[in-house]
């Protein structure tokens, strides 16, 4: 399938409601959040350090998607599109999740499956929450990053920020 079909495959089935933050973390299936909606960050020398950038993820996984394995996948990417490096890889990460050099891990991720209560009708839809806390990613440079929120491959959402010199 191509990568335009596989996106409308997806597309047509699971959507992602995302937002930035300072902390979030999930709970009885809801998202508890501080310091929601910036857009801009800033640091003095870079490269910088930033303490920790939370990410809030609502996945609407509908009916005829349920009962199904599917995967997220989370990145940083500045404006020339390439990964910002996420923190160091641990022995026994999976490549896919590593930078070039095999050093830093450049996405997150892992595997979903909602299942299908008896009272979801068809046409209803399931949430799953995931809240993720990037902790220490280190910023080359100032300017425009983006965190794309990949769903079975395909980008689904893209939040945009500024990273300010100041």
């Amino acid at each position: 399938m191509s990568q335009s079909g596989a996106e409308e495959m997806v597309g047509a089935h699971l959507r992602v409601d995302a937002f930035l933050c300072d902390a979030v973390q999930e709970s009885n299936g809801k998202l508890h959040a501080i310091g929601i909606g910036w857009s801009q960050i800033g640091g003095s020398a870079f490269p910088v350090r930033h303490g920790r950038i939370g990410l809030g993820l609502l996945i609407h996984v509908p009916y005829t998607a349920t009962n199904q394995d599917h995967g997220v996948g989370v990145e940083i990417v500045d404006e020339d599109g390439r990964a910002v490096a996420l923190g160091q890889a641990q022995p026994g990460t999976d490549p896919a999740m590593l930078d070039d050099s095999g050093e830093h891990l450049v996405r997150v991720g892992g595997l979903f499956n909602v299942g299908r209560p008896p009272e979801l009708q068809a046409g209803d839809e399931q949430l799953v929450p995931l809240a993720i806390q990037l902790d220490g990613v280190v910023f080359p440079h100032p300017g425009l990053f983006a965190v794309s929120v990949q769903i079975d491959g395909v980008e689904l959402h893209r939040l945009t920020f500024r990273l300010n010199q100041m």
